[in-house]
């Protein structure tokens, strides 16, 4: 009867350090929440100081889209606002109802903020330097390794005939 009671006590004892070890792990992780959406609102407030400050650089050249930069910036100063009034569980809770009432916005949303930031990662890596489709544009310009440049064409009929910069020129049939 001894070994029944120890045993029991001992089950007991690890379920409250188990509860305990739960309760702990789940504050840690609603405190680590509450300090990411701090720096979520932060952030999504300089995107939208940012988004602002281009708009006003476009105001003069295309008005239509400085309104709508504005009213982007004005509706991600609002979700910053959110984010900084309220508990993680109340955000999470809050984005679940509109998914299920709006499934349509949230497809559109997503797609709208994908789109956007292509469009300004591509516009960031791709300051100063040419697209990837120029070359098409322009024609293939190749190198002969002797700091000029030369240009290749094919006529049709196989023969490929290759200009350098110097002037010379030079058939190849295969």
């Amino acid at each position: 009867m001894t070994t029944d009671m120890s045993t029991t006590d001992r089950t007991g004892g690890l379920q409250e350090t188990a509860e305990g070890l739960a309760s702990e792990v789940g504050q840690t992780a609603e405190r680590q929440a509450g300090t990411m959406m701090g720096r979520a609102g932060s952030t999504v407030r300089d995107v939208a100081n940012s988004v602002r400050s281009a708009s006003a650089d476009l105001g003069e050249r295309q008005p239509q889209v400085a309104r709508w930069g504005e009213m982007a910036a004005d509706r991600m100063e609002d979700a910053a606002s959110f984010l900084d009034q309220h508990e993680p569980r109340e955000v999470l809770d809050e984005a679940q109802r509109v998914a299920r009432q709006q499934p349509g916005l949230v497809v559109a949303g997503g797609l709208i903020v994908g789109l956007a930031l292509g469009r300004l990662l591509r516009t960031a890596s791709g300051s100063g330097q040419q697209s990837s489709q120029d070359w098409y544009r322009q024609g293939f310009q190749g190198s002969t390794g002797d700091g000029s440049s030369s240009r290749s064409m094919t006529n049709g009929s196989g023969t490929s005939t290759s200009m350098g910069t110097d002037g010379a020129t030079a058939e190849y049939q295969p």
